[in-house]
């Protein structure tokens, strides 16, 4: 952007604005009382790395990249970790690195807390590997429409990436409650899986 101009912006531009639309009445219908917040209140931008391009989150993939995350999508509130995911070499011919920046309705989620839970020595996603999916399971049997996973360590590590450490897992469990934070065209409809509606 060139801050030289005295170019004019037109209001319709500035209301497709990711910050304008997350204070529209769809946005507030769509993610009221979800968890997924700042310490503010505010809509927590989380990632999802990927080497897919797609625009619905899809049941029939669960698991296809990391085998034991057979229920739920996976979300992260560190960009290190998500790119981890993204640029890792899950044995596929041409890798195509992708980072979804998103917004989560998750309004019932079980809370997790494993800082203490592995044991020295140990990486720290394998308590995702061990007891991840059986918790997931049982939070959605009991109702939960997510988990949310704090002080939850590195789980895709590679040697060549540095990660910030602990960080938020946030895994829901619809693709509904999935909406895009820089791509939404403004619907946040609950009725439609894809991000961008």
């Amino acid at each position: 952007m060139d801050f030289k101009t005295t170019r004019k912006i037109a209001a319709r531009d500035l209301e497709k604005s990711p910050r304008l639309r997350i204070k529209s009445p769809e946005f507030q219908s769509w993610f009221e009382g979800s968890r997924a917040v700042g310490q503010k209140g505010e809509p927590l931008v989380l990632y999802h790395g990927t080497q897919s391009v797609f625009d619905a989150f899809s049941e029939e993939m669960q698991g296809s990249t990391v085998c034991s995350a057979d229920v739920g999508f996976f979300f992260t509130n560190d960009i290190a970790e998500a790119n981890a995911y993204a640029t890792w070499d899950w044995d596929k011919e041409s890798p195509l690195p992708n980072i979804i920046p998103v917004y989560l309705s998750i309004k019932n989620p079980l809370l997790v807390n494993i800082s203490n839970s592995h044991h020295p020595g140990e990486r720290p996603g394998v308590w995702y590997d061990v007891h991840g999916q059986k918790m997931a399971r049982y939070a959605l049997d009991c109702g939960y429409d997510g988990m949310i996973i704090s002080d939850f360590g590195c789980g895709a590590e590679q040697p060549q990436t540095s990660f910030s450490g602990k960080q938020t897992l946030y895994v829901a469990f619809a693709a509904n409650q999935i909406k895009s934070a820089i791509g939404n065209n403004g619907n946040y409809d609950i009725n439609d899986n894809r991000v961008s509606r």
